[in-house]
């Protein structure tokens, strides 16, 4: 019989436009994927020469793929589960490991959650954690899960969710541009620009109305569809962007955005965990939970939500 030869480009860089076109930019996908922003773009221009057509039909409001590219990314997304579920059959393990379906806020669950599950892989008893991040408009009650972290909105009863912490929101900016301006004030606003997101609606005019500024200034802002392309477009420059601050600890600490307003904050949405009761992974989800909460305690969040509770 004769052999089947394949013509494939870099597996590397089909990975990184699953993962792309999955989380919806290409500095989401660089956090999921612990790598730089540059090593992504490379691997997309390479991955782009090689097929020979464009990757992307928009790429300033979001990395918006073709049609052909999105139905080949779900191609992709089915092929690297498949394989990821084979190789966890045949991986020899001296330790029972636990698998464990959570879903979670997109911008949430790559820039809180992620970064922090290798404290959680590191313990006596490991933990295969599977993590989705979800989108404002999906139907999470559709999508089958062991814990579910959600921020605001409705939850059944029956999930019996507790809280996880409250959102700060402050006003956040790429610190260059606040560099430029020998003393950055209110004013400055219109000369930066300020960033809206859709998907967070009324924050922005929350927070002009606890600096005590003209609520028109939100009309002018700048609209994004997702939150993570705002956070994108901020640390870019684009403009200011009205941010739970817990989201962009390492920016903040790294010096690359700066809040030029400390003293008018407004609280957001209270993020909310819970295990499903209709899920065989019962203690381990209890003890994911646990994890979680101590998690937003030891980050100074959540100590009064964890006190009511």
């Amino acid at each position: 019989m004769e052999q089947k030869k394949r013509r494939l480009p870099a597996l590397k860089s089909l990975l990184f436009l699953e993962c792309v076109v999955r989380t919806g930019s290409v500095t989401a996908a660089a956090d999921e994927l612990s790598i730089t922003h540059s090593a992504v773009s490379k691997q997309l221009s390479q991955l782009e020469s090689w097929l020979d057509v464009p990757l992307f039909v928009e790429k300033r409001r979001g990395m918006i793929p073709s049609q052909e590219i999105a139905r080949l990314a779900k191609v992709l997304e089915t092929a690297f589960d498949d394989i990821h579920e084979a190789l966890a059959e045949l991986r020899p393990s001296k330790v029972a490991i636990s698998n464990l379906k959570v879903i979670a806020p997109a911008t949430f669950a790559m820039r809180w959650l992620m970064p922090k599950l290798p404290d959680l892989h590191a313990a006596a008893q490991p933990v295969n954690t599977s993590v989705r991040p979800t989108h404002t408009h999906d139907n999470w009650l559709e999508i089958p899960f062991d814990v579910a972290i959600r921020r605001g909105g409705a939850i059944p009863a029956h999930f019996a969710p507790q809280p996880l912490f409250t959102e700060t929101l402050s006003l956040m900016v790429a610190s260059h541009l606040v560099e430029e301006a020998e003393a950055f004030g209110p004013e400055d606003l219109a000369r930066i620009g300020l960033i809206d997101v859709t998907t967070r609606p009324g924050e922005l005019t929350a927070w002009l109305k606890a600096a005590g500024l003209p609520s028109r200034l939100a009309r002018q802002a700048l609209k994004l569809p997702h939150f993570y392309i705002g956070l994108d477009a901020m640390f870019m420059g684009r403009g200011a962007l009205v941010v739970p601050s817990v989201l962009i600890e390492p920016q903040l600490k790294r010096g690359e955005v700066v809040e030029p307003f400390p003293q008018w904050r407004v609280s957001g949405q209270t993020y909310q965990v819970f295990a499903n009761p209709a899920s065989p992974a019962g203690e381990t989800g209890s003890e994911f939970i646990g994890w979680l909460r101590a998690a937003a305690l030891s980050n100074g969040q959540g100590r009064l939500n964890a006190a009511r509770a």
